[in-house]
């Protein structure tokens, strides 16, 4: 008697049989490619390929993510710099951290491993470990109106800049969630760079109409975080642009005055 499937209760028929085991077979082998590529980004005082193979599939073992899925990820963390180890605050610590983000976040683990590598190449550990990370940036995506896609290839912009003029990662997120309500996620990104390049190094024009309300600006004032600065600059560098909805003071929400004027 031919074996039947339990869901239909029909025969297993030798096509359907067949095709998933070339779909398992398939599926391994793109996997060692995977890994292959990954090999070539060790070195010879790393661990070897093997422990690396071994902890992916340990990570697989909770996760809904396919192992190229995951392996694609590992090949993003060492490729940006994240150390080739297998404890803590290594390449498998954080890609683990990335999946779950990126299971939460409709997003591949590559790209949440992209968002991740971006924040800590900037802030380093000030940043916080990678489990408190990927919260963080699940948040910009939870609160914000942004996909973590979007965010792995925006945040660097933002980061780059806020860390400059000492800013943290915690104020640069919540300015992205914030400034996302109001503008498209695309724009958003270059929005808050530029509010905070404005902030710290001010043109002429907003630097006079900040004086003459008491408001100072400059990288003292980032530093003395006089968030309310943000607002006025904000403000003022969009009534230059004619954008409607800052010149009718919409263009900030009030979850971003909250935030820019504490």
């Amino acid at each position: 008697r031919a074996p039947t499937c339990r869901r239909t209760g029909g025969p297993i028929t030798g096509a359907g049989a067949g095709g998933g085991f070339t779909a398992l077979v398939r599926g391994a082998a793109q996997l060692e490619t995977s890994l292959a590529n990954v090999s070539t980004l060790l070195s010879a005082a790393d661990p070897p390929i093997e422990r690396f193979r071994d902890g992916l599939l340990e990570i697989g073992q909770n996760s809904v993510k396919s192992a190229q899925d995951l392996s694609r990820g590992l090949y993003q963390a060492l490729s940006s710099g994240i150390p080739a180890t297998l404890g803590a605050g290594g390449a498998l610590d954080l890609l683990n951290q990335a999946q779950k983000v990126a299971t939460a976040g409709l997003a591949t683990t590559e790209d949440s491993v992209l968002a991740l590598t971006r924040v800590f190449n900037t802030y380093g550990a000030a940043a916080g470990s990678a489990a408190q990370v990927s919260d963080k940036l699940f948040a910009v995506v939870r609160d914000g109106v942004v996909e973590m896609p979007q965010l792995a290839k925006g945040i660097g912009e933002v980061t780059a800049v806020g860390s400059k003029f000492g800013l943290t990662f915690d104020e640069a997120a919540a300015a992205i969630a914030q400034v996302s309500k109001v503008l498209p996620a695309a724009e958003s990104f270059t929005a808050v760079r530029s509010l905070f390049q404005a902030v710290s190094a001010p043109t002429p024009e907003v630097a006079k109409a900040a004086s003459l309300l008491g408001v100072s600006l400059g990288e003292a004032a980032v530093q003395r975080r006089e968030h309310y600065a943000f607002h006025l600059t904000a403000m003022s560098r969009a009534s230059a642009t004619h954008d409607p909805r800052v010149a009718s003071g919409s263009g900030l929400n009030s979850g971003a005055r909250r935030h820019f004027l504490q």
